[in-house]
């Protein structure tokens, strides 16, 4: 049952003008993500098993960050943000999307007061007025060892209105650089992580 109040999906973006507005840079997204967690995973097994899971849920996003501005800077319609106080990209002018990692419900943690402005649609001076919110992020397995999925979503507050799996979405025909193949790495496991991660 929606926690939400009806006036609160109001001019709200839908999932199928999401699809259409994100299905030719997608990929992008996806490669961005891969990228980070391939990253990461080039770190020795012992390296990693002496870092919290919140340290490497910092990591991780550092990586994305690098990789994202890497892709998504001379993309056609994106455009990097450049007075928000987390890394977010502006697709069409009118959509901004950060970057975060997902709960197993996909629902976003905001970290930080920002964060939480951010996912209560409330008014931030950062953004463009009336843009729509969205989140691209990663999906772990319990443990922590593989994304099971990546995934754009529409959160408000701690309510994930709607997800679209990256897995789910055609690449563009007209884009034979990105056509990545939608599926996760898998690495042996590791130890559970300690901590809960805020990323």
């Amino acid at each position: 049952m929606s926690k939400l109040f009806a006036w609160e999906y109001e001019g709200l973006l839908t999932k199928e003008a999401a699809q259409a507005l994100l299905m030719a840079v997608s990929d992008l997204f996806y490669e961005a993500i891969h990228a980070a967690w391939d990253e990461w995973l080039s770190l020795p097994v012992n390296t990693r098993l002496k870092i919290s899971a919140m340290q490497r849920g910092g990591f991780v996003h550092d990586l994305i960050v690098f990789h994202a501005k890497d892709k998504l800077s001379t993309a056609s319609k994106i455009e990097i943000a450049q007075t928000t106080p987390f890394f977010a990209v502006y697709v069409n002018d009118d959509t901004i999307v950060r970057f975060k990692k997902l709960q197993e419900d996909y629902v976003a943690v905001p970290a930080t007061e920002h964060g939480k402005l951010f996912y209560n649609n409330a008014p931030m001076s950062c953004l463009r007025p009336f843009c729509n919110r969205l989140t691209c992020g990663y999906v772990l397995d319990r443990f922590g060892n593989e994304v099971v999925d990546i995934a754009f979503t529409l959160q408000v507050r701690d309510e994930v209105v709607w997800k679209i799996s990256l897995s789910e979405m055609a690449y563009a025909p007209d884009s034979p650089d990105h056509s990545p193949e939608p599926q996760a790495p898998v690495i042996q496991p590791l130890a559970p992580p300690s901590q809960a991660e805020e990323f």
